[in-house]
């Protein structure tokens, strides 16, 4: 199953050029000021997503010259499921966020973003998770608002 092996490789690389590429096309309307510290994150990390891509291709193409046929070490798709869960779901949970900041305004959003994160993680722990939460929001809000004072997006909420 040389098939499992590759997609074992690639898979990330290609979804994360993938949620890259949807993050730029969600932020394109942006004001230029706003936008460019997003859109230059979402440039390197495509760059390094492609850099990623480019060198599992190339040592994919090398073992399998050294082998001359399929590689031994096979993968179940099962198997590779169960590996890329938790991976994918925090992708998916980020991408989710980055949608909702505009709808739901910022904080709420993040509160959401943070309680999936730490599910995802397995942090189940009630008041490791409320300190968690309480304190990054707090030193969010102090951070934004108060020194930096900047206007975040405030939602259907606020």
């Amino acid at each position: 199953m040389y098939f499992s092996q590759v997609l074992k490789k690639l898979l990330f690389p290609v979804i994360g050029i993938v949620f890259t590429s949807a993050f730029f096309v969600n932020i394109r309307n942006m004001d230029s000021g706003a936008s460019s510290y997003p859109k230059g994150i979402i440039a390197v990390l495509s760059l390094l997503f492609i850099w990623t891509l480019s060198a599992e291709i190339k040592n994919l193409l090398a073992s399998k010259k050294e082998s001359g046929s399929e590689t031994n070490s096979l993968v179940s798709i099962k198997q590779l499921i169960i590996e890329w869960k938790k991976p994918l779901l925090t992708l998916l949970i980020l991408f989710i966020y980055a949608k909702l900041i505009s709808i739901i305004g910022f904080y709420v959003s993040t509160i959401f973003f943070l309680l999936a994160i730490f599910s995802t993680l397995g942090i189940k722990d009630l008041k490791t998770l409320l300190f968690n939460l309480l304190l990054l929001i707090a030193l969010s809000y102090t951070l934004f608002d108060y020194i930096l004072q900047i206007q975040l997006p405030k939602g259907i909420f606020f």
